[in-house]
């Protein structure tokens, strides 16, 4: 046994001693073999591992994958540049989308509309002008046949006869609330004769024209408003004249008040009771105005589309007053010279209203990729 021992022994020592000698043998001829030889096994060995191991992070820039999104439809969100697949349109960065000034209309988002798409969708505009704005009411009237009246006058100048003041007091209010001024019933009493027109206009060469004023209406009607009438048998034929009067009380069947005016009927064409359009100027004086076009009126809210540089709009609420046939009165929310979209506004204001539900969400997701 000591035999087979020492015999194995002997063989690993010799087997070192070879090692040694084959790696340092001969270091003048080349004194780095060893060296490199190892340096090899090294990089082999790191190759190895980087197979063996998940690859490194990628840097910020390299992970943030740049999207692209339609203007018209911010749902749509890809990788590369393209078109839309809904409308056709070039799709643009997101960012370039989204860096826009924010709205203040809530519930509402600026946007960015390229002039290609601005031409499809026929996006016209005009300037915020102040202007002598003139609003012509139209309302219905009848030719008087106010038998009321009548006799109420004749009662008035029968107690002014007779010198009886309780009499005066009475009916001299009964004619206010039927609609006849101060100075109306101090003319009356001065020429002491009724006025018969009220209750038959033949012969008389006039008739009175009781016109419907609703309350809404109320405080843009006053005395001295000059007044057109027509007539539905010939609309040609126009008669003139001006609000006299108005009756103090409200029908409560028709919420209306009446406006008395007198008018010049030589041929005695108006008859009592006949029905007639009524067209009533009301001047507004100079006011800011936009055309009614660039009004989108959302029931609680009246919204237009301002264009603040070229291809971005921005949704503004504005408060209205009155108006006239093209343009309205704005109170406020619009200044001289700014600009608004009077045609394609409601596909803009529909799209102003996705881009600020989308924006206002937790996010959005990837369509189309």
């Amino acid at each position: 046994m000591k035999k087979y021992l020492l015999l194995a022994s002997g063989a690993l020592l010799a087997a070192a001693l070879l090692i040694m000698r084959g790696v340092h043998a001969n270091p003048e001829e080349n004194p780095h073999e060893g060296h490199e030889g190892m340096m090899h096994d090294h990089e082999g060995m790191m190759h190895e591992n980087q197979h063996e191991t998940p690859p490194e992070t990628p840097k910020k820039d390299e992970k943030e994958q740049k999207l692209y999104t339609c203007p018209m439809h911010p749902q749509i969100r890809k990788t590369e540049p393209g078109q839309c697949p809904i409308c056709g349109m070039d799709l643009i960065p997101v960012k370039e989308q989204e860096d826009l000034p924010q709205s203040s209309v809530p519930g509402f988002a600026t946007i960015r509309v390229t002039p290609e798409q601005q031409w499809l969708i026929g996006v016209k505009t005009a300037t915020v002008e102040k202007r002598e704005l003139l609003r012509k009411l139209r309302t219905y009237g009848t030719v008087a046949s106010d038998r009321e009246l009548y006799v109420t006058q004749k009662e008035y100048l029968a107690a002014v006869r007779s010198k009886a003041d309780t009499l005066i007091r009475a009916t001299h209010q009964k004619l206010l609330l039927l609609g006849m001024t101060e100075s109306q019933i101090k003319a009356l009493r001065k020429e002491g004769e009724v006025d018969s027109s009220l209750y038959l206009t033949i012969g008389t060469g006039k008739a009175w024209i009781y016109s419907a004023i609703y309350e809404s209406e109320r405080p843009l009607i006053r005395e001295e408003l000059p007044i057109t009438i027509e007539t539905a048998g010939d609309p040609k034929r126009g008669f003139t004249g001006k609000i006299d009067a108005i009756t103090p009380l409200v029908n409560p069947e028709n919420r209306t008040l009446t406006a008395r005016t007198e008018v010049q009927d030589p041929e005695g064409i108006l008859q009592p009771g006949m029905f007639l359009d009524v067209y009533i100027d009301i001047p507004l004086g100079e006011s800011l105005t936009i055309p009614k076009s660039a009004v989108l009126k959302t029931g609680q809210r009246n919204i237009v589309m301002v264009q603040k540089d070229p291809g971005i709009f921005e949704p503004r609420e504005v408060t209205l007053g009155g108006e006239s046939d093209e343009m309205l009165q704005v109170l406020s929310g619009l200044n001289e010279g700014e600009i608004v979209v009077t045609s394609a506004n409601f596909l803009l204001d529909s799209e102003s209203q996705i881009r600020g539900a989308f924006s206002s969400g937790a996010g959005g997701h990837q369509h189309g990729q």
